[in-house]
């Protein structure tokens, strides 16, 4: 598991700005990454091959895999990861239902209990 949220403070702190937070299948269409490739290591071996074709299938169009693109400051700012429905690594409170906040508040007090 990535704490995504941390990462992209401790980006800042390097120097790197997010481009993008969202889906990791859109690196199929952001980048040349060939995902359909079997690697070579797994071409020989059936169950290796089967379970590549079934995370392929999750890649390709879940949304389990996420993925963040930061970019150093003050370089081109003009590239535009192409995925058009990125989210937001932050979210607000106070768009969650009644119920959504109650958990949140009994999960900050379980958390924070000594």
């Amino acid at each position: 598991d990535v704490n995504f949220s941390l990462m992209e403070a401790e980006g800042r702190l390097a120097g790197l700005r997010t481009t993008y937070f969202g889906r990791q299948k859109a690196l199929a269409s952001g980048t040349t990454v060939p995902i359909d490739v079997i690697p070579a290591a797994r071409k020989n071996n059936d169950g290796l091959v089967k379970e590549y074709q079934s995370w392929l299938k999750d890649f390709k169009n879940g949304d389990t895999f996420k993925v963040m693109i930061q970019q150093k400051s003050n370089t081109d700012a003009a590239y535009q990861y192409p995925d058009k429905n990125p989210e937001p690594l932050t979210f607000d409170e106070k768009g969650l239902t009644p119920a959504q906040q109650a958990s949140a508040a009994a999960i900050e007090r379980a958390l924070t209990a000594q």
